[in-house]
């Protein structure tokens, strides 16, 4: 079984070998047409020229926090694939468009100078034609490329694109930290208006009482004195907890139900069941992307696919839901311990008052609640001054690497792709031609392929003549050797003594069975043959 694979091996690779030789002009005019036919349209094809800039986008913190020290976050996996879906954005590439105005600039380039394209016109274009962004696995470097047939157009295009980009992710990073900002120099206007009443107030009770150089800051070990004291200290803390907490919760209830889910992180939303629910969610949803343009809409994967995405985003806003009822009931519950303790300090200052320093226990208590209100107003200047401080501290999540500068040397098309391509492509079309022109051939052309074919033995093989009739010698033993072995073969081929009848035919008129029948009789008779020749096709 080995030796008969082996030698159908080779008989298939004698085949093929004896095909390419058998047809190598027209193998060779094949590759030669697809070749010079290749060379000519690269020849007139236009000329694309690469403008390449390369970023390092790091993700960004996720919140300003104001009564807490910041932390980075958790590495996201999908961060990459969202900026290259927001540097191929209109939010980047419109303003692009209108900084270099692309719109009049492509239609030159197309073609039509002096129309001006519309932006999403140009848009379109930029994105099908011209940018391709591309980035390393495991890696936070981002590629801008550009094709144009401009090499400045596409390095002024590449560059402003990473301009425009750093700028949006700039801004983005420092929004939510702009809006901490806001609400503390609002608080700290607040408190300032607190202090400045309690401040009128001391002096109102300092006159009342005709109170002077009293130490404000001495120490009694009077027992209600200092638990005033402490009820007075737990108040700021928990005031300024639910401070915190409001702006935590109101913030989180101005953000728009669609865009919570990109705030889902392990610093604003420590929920792990959240995280959990997002990652499933992302995974659904990458899943779908999967199976859409493979399968149907009515294909029962996609179905089920579409299904459990929506499930998993359902479920995932109802803990959303819940997160932001979790944040009221924080603050609510934070608001009423210090409405409580404030219940409690005012029931304790009454009590206060009542004792026996009831003349000098009101001052106190003011000038108390004076250095509380000023302790509380300076943490907030403190607080304030210290994020103003590490905001003006440059904390870039983008690094512009390079300037992308015009190309000398166009890129597309490239004549080396471009040769080695055809010339594969042409020995393919080449080759692939000859064998089929072989396959369909059926016409003989040795005495292998008539015995293989019909599965028969040749009894001879008659030379072709131009005019057999005229050249016919019998004399000439070159000539009537042919006749001679056929005439040899029949006799082996048949019994000995005994009377036979061949007929020859052919496929059509003029093809020699006449002339070889009447040579062939000649022949027999001049043996001492008795033969009768009848010729129907004389």
């Amino acid at each position: 079984m080995t030796l008969s694979a082996a030698s159908k091996d080779s008989a298939s690779l004698a085949d093929f070998l004896r095909i390419l030789r058998q047809r190598q002009a027209l193998v060779w005019l094949i590759l030669g047409v697809v070749l010079i036919t290749t060379l000519i349209v690269t020849a007139f094809l236009p000329r694309w020229y690469l403008a390449t800039t390369k970023i390092r986008v790091e993700k960004p913190e996720s919140e300003m926090k104001l009564f807490s020290a910041q932390a980075s976050g958790a590495y996201d996996p999908y961060f990459l694939q969202d900026q290259f879906k927001i540097m191929q954005s209109e939010k980047i590439l419109y303003p692009v468009i209108a900084r270099l105005g692309l719109g009049a600039k492509l239609a030159t380039e197309l073609g039509a100078p002096g129309v001006v394209l519309p932006p999403a016109t140009a848009y379109r274009y930029l994105l099908a034609k011209m940018l391709r962004i591309e980035s390393q696995r495991s890696s936070s470097l981002i590629e801008i490329n550009v094709y144009s047939q401009a090499p400045a157009l596409g390095a002024d295009i590449a560059n402003d694109i990473a301009v425009v980009y750093s700028e949006d992710r700039i801004a983005l990073a420092t929004s939510e930290q702009r809006e901490g900002f806001a609400k503390l120099r609002q608080e700290l206007v607040t408190q300032e208006a607190s202090v400045s009443a309690q401040r009128d107030r001391v002096e109102k009770l300092r006159k009342d009482l005709n109170i002077s150089g009293v130490d404000l800051n001495a120490r009694y070990s009077d027992m209600e004195i200092e638990t005033l004291r402490q009820m007075q200290n737990s108040m700021i803390v928990l005031s300024v907890d639910a401070i915190g907490r409001r702006t935590r919760w109101e913030r989180f209830r101005s953000i728009a139900v669609e865009d919570r889910v990109g705030l889902v992180n392990s610093e604003l939303i420590p929920d792990q069941n959240i995280q959990n629910l997002l990652q499933a969610y992302l995974i659904a949803d990458q899943k779908l992307t999967q199976l859409k343009p493979r399968l149907g809409e009515a294909h029962p994967d996609l179905i089920s696919a579409v299904d459990n995405r929506a499930k998993i985003k359902e479920q995932l806003d109802a803990q959303l839901r819940g997160y932001e009822n979790s944040l009221e009931i924080a603050y609510k519950e934070a608001d009423a311990r210090v409405t409580e303790l404030k219940r409690q300090l005012a029931q304790a200052k009454v009590d206060q008052i009542l004792s026996a320093r009831d003349r000098m226990r009101p001052f106190e208590e003011a000038a108390q609640k004076l250095d509380d209100e000023t302790r509380l107003l300076t943490t907030l200047k403190l607080t304030l001054r210290q994020r103003e401080i590490d905001f003006q501290v440059p904390k870039r999540t983008i690094e512009i690497l390079n300037t992308a500068e015009p190309a000398r040397f166009p890129t597309r098309p490239s004549w080396p792709l471009n040769i080695a391509f055809a010339a594969l492509f042409g020995v393919v079309l080449a080759v692939g031609t000859a064998v089929l022109l072989e396959y369909f051939d059926t016409s003989f052309r040795d005495v292998a392929d008539v015995e293989t074919r019909l599965r028969l033995p040749v009894l001879g093989i008659i030379p072709f003549q131009s005019d057999p009739l005229d050249q016919a010698d019998d004399t000439d033993p070159a000539d009537t050797e042919p006749y001679r072995v056929l005439h040899t073969n029949l006799n082996l081929a048949l019994p000995a003594g005994k009377p036979a009848c061949f007929v020859v035919v052919s496929a059509g008129p003029g093809e020699g069975k006449s002339t070889t029948l009447h040579r062939l009789a000649r022949l027999m008779a001049a043996g001492g043959e008795r033969v009768i020749l009848i010729d129907a096709d004389l």
